[in-house]
């Protein structure tokens, strides 16, 4: 089952592309940027066409054109959380790129700015 976000997401993306047709394979603005098997640097964590909700088995995909791997993937992807495997479980070690990119932080973030620090005032 999706989450509430991705529902939406996989509905969202399934209407766009009954009005303006399935997107292109290739990397240009207005593409999926598909990778076949062999350039998915995802598939030990589970990213993958196979997995993705709008894949339909052997080769085909409701909103890429032409046909897919199902060990490939695109930029849209909606895989369900329970068909993912962490970062830290996959055979080789090496950590999801979305977790790579987040610095590990010590301090809570803030959720409101912070006042600029005001100068002491001189006494005359």
């Amino acid at each position: 089952m999706l989450p509430p976000r991705y529902d939406l997401l996989a509905r969202s993306l399934v209407a766009l592309t009954a009005k303006a047709g399935q997107f292109p394979r290739d990397s240009s603005v207005e593409g999926a940027d598909y990778k076949p098997s062999g350039m998915n640097p995802r598939l030990a964590e589970g990213i993958a066409c196979a997995n993705c909700v709008f894949f339909r088995s052997p080769t085909s995909c409701i909103i890429v054109r032409g046909k897919v791997d199902s060990s490939g993937i695109c930029r849209f992807y909606v895989i369900p959380p329970e068909k993912v495997v962490p970062a830290a479980q996959t055979e080789d070690g090496r950590r999801s790129v979305r977790k790579s990119l987040v610095p590990d932080r010590k301090e809570p973030v803030q959720t409101q700015p912070t006042p600029p620090p005001t100068s002491p005032k001189k006494e005359t």
